[in-house]
């Protein structure tokens, strides 16, 4: 496989539609698959029990559900198994009525669902087990949002071939087959090596990024005309009006950044709340997918880029936010915020027409500017931390093609990108590596392990 179509398709896995909060919804795809594979109808599921990792569980506990005004695993678990539909992956609770929110509710009041947190696991890790009319479905997804691992049907694994008989596949737009590739091997690149991979793809294969992005720009437009519910305190209607109390220009660069962060921290405030809104991920991740989409949109709107051009720019956002994900792992204690604003800051380098230093130096500054920033979970005041990585892109962006970025041994920048990221993953593992298990027991989080009897969720 050449280094594009690789690249292609390590960006492509974690760039799918999401209408939900990923690792609620990964959740939910996993008890709505272990109910599909134990051939229950919804009324039929006696009671549910899922084991996710510290981080998935973090990202879990505040976060807004489509449907219901309730919020955390347990609910996303409930919701899942009666509502939800496996064939569509991370859009799994698009169509939730009154009827599955009473359902799901039910189930929860009942206390026939059981989430755990298991100490064990790290990333992206969850575990479900769906009983019901005398049967019992066990399934696990890692590594991935949408990656079965494990698929147990009465107490019998399915085979390799049975697993693939009885998953549904998705669909493969921009010409990219279901072959699966590793993401951690994109570590292998250096950034100029993203970039011309990038800019060596076919047409054709950027074209559905470009499409599939403005939908976050359409949601972050409709929740600022308050024709969509958002999270409170609405971070995105409050900064528009301070500034448009302040008189902001909207044809300057300061009105432009200010344009960014207001509208990212309207589609993050409307996401986080639970609006079922199709959203393009990055990396796994809506929030990151609309951190990425939006500035570079803006940006290219402003100055009239084609579409191509545009298409390719997203695209070298979400490469270069995948590959700094590949040292600092798809869920981490380091707030996303902070690798998708440095995928902004090349990709807008690069629209600018700033050489492979100029945008080099854009990722660096971001990255020695926000490193340390970190992920406290999934909930409405994600839009500021995302709102403030968007616009520090932009700024470095726009800055770094001036000829003006942090070099060398300014704090834990080094000589490359690839040298910076391997001392960020050298601080994750010392220093951040316990951050979420602080940050649950701050929240009196009951741990144990997966599926015993005894503490479940406090």
């Amino acid at each position: 496989m050449d280094r594009a179509s690789f690249l292609l398709k390590a960006v492509r896995q974690g760039a799918q539609l999401a209408t939900v909060c990923t690792e609620p919804g990964m959740i939910a795809l996993a008890t709505a698959k272990a109910r599909d594979l134990a051939g229950l109808s919804p009324c039929a599921v006696l009671s549910i029990e899922v084991s996710v990792s510290p981080g998935v569980m973090k990202n879990c506990l505040s976060v807004g559900l489509p449907g219901t005004d309730r919020r955390g695993p347990e609910v996303a678990a409930a919701l899942g198994a009666v509502a939800g539909d496996p064939r569509l992956g991370l859009e799994v609770l698009v169509a939730v009525h009154s009827a599955d929110m009473q359902a799901a509710h039910r189930l929860v009041d009942e206390r026939r669902v059981v989430v755990r947190c298991d100490p064990g696991r790290q990333g992206v890790y969850a575990r479900a087990r769906v009983q019901g009319d005398g049967h019992t479905a066990e399934v696990a997804i890692e590594g991935s949002h949408c990656r079965f691992t494990t698929m147990i049907l009465d107490g019998r694994e399915l085979s390799g071939q049975e697993k693939a008989a009885v998953l549904s596949p998705r669909g493969t737009p921009g010409g990219v087959t279901e072959e699966e590739v590793i993401p951690e091997r994109i570590r292998e690149f250096s950034l100029p090596g993203l970039v011309e991979a990038v800019l060596s793809m076919e047409e054709s294969q950027v074209a559905w990024f470009r499409e599939a992005s403005t939908s976050a720009l359409s949601l972050g437009e409709c929740a600022l005309r308050g024709e969509c519910r958002q999270a409170v305190p609405a971070w995105g209607a409050g900064l528009a009006r301070l500034l448009s109390a302040s008189g902001w220009s909207s044809g300057s660069l300061s009105g432009l950044m200010e344009r960014v962060r207001v509208l990212v921290a309207s589609a993050v405030s409307a996401r986080m709340a639970g609006v079922p809104w199709p959203v393009l991920t990055s990396a796994g991740s809506g929030n990151q997918g609309i951190v990425c989409s939006i500035p570079v949109l803006s940006v290219s709107q402003s100055k009239g880029v084609g579409a191509e051009r545009e298409a390719r720019a997203l695209v070298l956002a979400q490469a270069i936010n995948v590959f700094l994900k590949a040292f600092t792992g798809n869920i981490s204690a380091l707030c996303g915020a902070v690798t998708a604003g440095a995928g902004v800051a090349g990709a807008v380098c690069w629209l600018l027409g700033g050489d492979m230093a100029q945008v080099e130096g854009a990722v660096q500054t971001v990255l020695g500017n926000l490193f340390g920033v970190i992920c406290d979970g999934a909930k409405g005041s994600c839009a500021l931390k995302c709102s403030v990585g968007a616009t520090e892109g932009v700024l470095a962006g726009y800055m770094a093609r001036q000829g003006v970025f942090l070099h060398r041994e300014e704090g834990i920048v080094g000589s490359s990108v690839g040298e910076t990221m391997q001392l960020l993953e050298l601080i994750s593992q010392e220093v951040l590596c316990r951050t979420d298990m602080a940050i649950l027991r701050a929240r009196s989080l009951g741990l144990a392990d997966p599926f015993p009897a005894g503490s479940t969720r406090g």
